[in-house]
């Protein structure tokens, strides 16, 4: 008898000293935050709770993963939530502590991300990296000092940090700000010998000559700014969260479905993407549409007019309607050989938005009909559309190549002649620009911006 009430004793205090060993488990556990999720994303829901589920359990490297997921879905609170728990169970996690400030920072704590964004720099190393190296988090804390009006500290700052270019940026368009442009030309020069066609830096070359009296220097750096592009971020929000969102839910399939593009593996993209939209179907999630543009283009390139026409119809059910539904299904009925329709159909949609590929089409047709005048003036226009986009990349020899077949087809369009002179003034040829101009005022007087081109050629 005394045996087995020993025997009952070992088996109660086990059960007891198990029952409490898990309960300090559960307790010492940090549970995982969700947000609720009221949108239509069919996948993202479950796609969470499996990060969280490998979170609560896991490490500071799976806590950062969850951050991410909640972070690239636009979650700020939830997934700062969990970059602290990342921090937490690895101080040493530099993107975690990063990320971390980043989100006090999109929930306008600007203050409170500063000393985050502090901590980050400390553990960050040197890097060119736009994200989360060390110079990246001291631009972060000068931004932040500028959106609370603190412009002499944002300065100090970005000279600190002035081998980053973006900090080279902030600090010339302070120093323009503050009317001292000789300090600030040698910056924006060094900015812009890293990037010769940045939109930003040759707009604060162009206030810095202005501020020094150099006008006619400044406007041609106006006249450059239309041929320039955004080639340097100063706001690294976007570079953060759009590679996060295409982590998880509808948008990382999509990515999938495009990759296979690459393959030229046409039946399994359809076959992925008409499983999407099967998925999105009861929903009114905004990637519908984009999935049913990009179907319609894999149809086409396999010839197959029907399914096409489906698609289409399914988007105006869903009340899209726009010019490149209407040029798809121009293409669809070409495809069936109903030119009346299809040619119908593509001049809707060009009279709504042009470009190169309708004119082209147009013209192949009319080249069918042996209606040459037809056909000349839509190669006319898709050689004019060209010559711009050469021009506004900056790519001027394509550009002008282009714009002179323009002249051929179109020689009476004012239009033409205009750009035909910006182009030639753009490489340097005044004599010519300057006849071209005269020949847009020519056929239309009333060009204001040729006016007043050729009023600032004769200044020089």
């Amino acid at each position: 008898m005394q045996i087995m009430i020993r025997l009952l004793m070992v088996i109660i205090t086990t059960e007891i000293v198990c029952s409490g060993y898990w309960a300090a488990q559960q307790l010492g556990q940090y549970v995982p935050v969700l947000p609720e999720i009221t949108f239509d994303d069919p996948l993202l829901a479950a796609e969470l709770k499996a990060l969280a589920e490998t979170a609560r359990q896991g490490e500071s490297q799976d806590w950062q993963l969850l951050g991410e997921g909640l972070l690239g879905q636009g979650f700020y609170g939830e997934a700062e939530l969990a970059f602290r728990q990342a921090v937490q169970m690895d101080p040493k996690n530099s993107m975690a502590q990063y990320n971390l400030a980043f989100c006090i920072d999109r929930t306008g704590r600007i203050a409170e991300s500063t000393h985050e964004y502090l901590k980050a720099a400390k553990l960050a190393k040197p890097s060119e990296s736009l994200i989360g190296s060390r110079e990246s988090c001291i631009y972060q804390v000068g931004r932040n000092a500028l959106r609370l009006e603190n412009p002499a500290e944002a300065e100090e700052i970005f000279l600190d940090g002035i081998g980053f270019l973006p900090a080279v940026y902030q600090y010339s368009k302070l120093l323009v700000r503050s009317n001292r442009p000789v300090e600030a030309m040698p910056k924006i020069n060094h900015g812009l010998s890293v990037f010769p066609n940045s939109v930003k830096f040759t707009a604060l070359k162009m206030r810095a000559l202005e501020q020094l009296g150099y006008f006619l220097e400044a406007e041609k750096e106006a006249r450059l700014l239309e041929r320039c592009e955004s080639v340097m971020p100063t706001d690294f929000s976007i570079i953060l969260v759009t590679p996060l969102n295409a982590n998880l839910g509808i948008q990382h399939e999509e990515e999938i479905s495009e990759q296979l593009w690459a393959d030229q593996s046409l039946d399994l993209i359809a076959e992925k993407m008409n499983e999407l939209l099967l998925l999105l179907g009861p929903t009114s999630h905004q990637k519908k549409y984009a999935l049913r543009k990009s179907l319609i283009k894999v149809e086409y390139e396999r010839q197959n007019a029907n399914s096409m026409l489906e698609l289409i119809l399914h988007a105006h059910a869903d009340g899209d309607f726009d010019a490149e539904l209407l040029q798809s299904e121009g293409d669809a009925f070409a495809l069936k050989e109903d030119w009346e329709r299809a040619v119908s159909l593509w001049l809707r949609a060009l009279r709504m938005s042009p470009n190169v590929t309708l004119h082209q089409k147009l013209a192949q047709f009319y080249e069918t009909k042996k209606d040459t005048s037809s056909r000349d003036k839509h190669l006319g226009y898709a050689a004019l559309l060209k010559a711009k986009e050469k021009y506004f990349k900056n790519q001027l020899e394509d550009s002008r190549e282009a714009i002179r077949q323009a002249e051929k087809m179109l020689p009476e369009i004012a239009t033409v002649w205009y750009y035909s002179a910006e182009i030639e003034r753009a490489l340097k040829n005044p004599d010519q620009a300057q006849a071209n101009y005269a020949l847009c005022l020519e056929f239309d007087p009333t060009h204001g911006r040729a006016v007043r081109a050729l009023n600032s050629l004769g200044q020089k």
